[in-house]
């Protein structure tokens, strides 16, 4: 009887240890994924939006760059399943007040979603 009870404490002991592991695997598994969220799908919805103006805020951090009021995201987002990115170090050139020629998608909740943005050299 006593070998009984010590069988069923070692199984729910070995249950409870798989199931942390498998869960802090996860979280580690997770944690190597392309900056976290899942992508944004564009679709017939989003509008196109393309803006020529300066540069009011950087923030590579946090993912965003502000243009002409208007906050765009850089994220993953997938057109007809293929995904893209706008590299955030192709912008680390760019400075607050520069101009550029930023374009993207405007989805229906508001979120502006980053395709390019590029420096736009002065008229003379």
């Amino acid at each position: 009887m006593v070998a009984g009870k010590h069988k069923l404490y070692l199984k729910r002991w070995v249950l409870l240890a798989v199931t942390l592991f498998w869960a802090l695997g996860a979280g580690v598994a997770s944690a190597g994924q392309a900056n976290g969220p899942a992508a944004v799908h564009i679709d017939d919805a989003a509008e196109p939006l393309r803006v020529n103006a300066t540069i009011m805020e950087i923030n590579l951090k946090l993912g965003y760059v502000i243009i002409a009021e208007k906050k765009f995201e850089l994220v993953q987002y997938t057109i007809d399943q293929q995904k893209f990115k706008l590299d955030p170090e192709k912008l680390k050139p760019l400075k607050k007040e520069m101009r550029v020629l930023a374009t993207g998608f405007e989805l229906p909740d508001g979120r502006i979603i980053a395709e390019s943005i590029e420096a736009v050299k002065p008229q003379k």
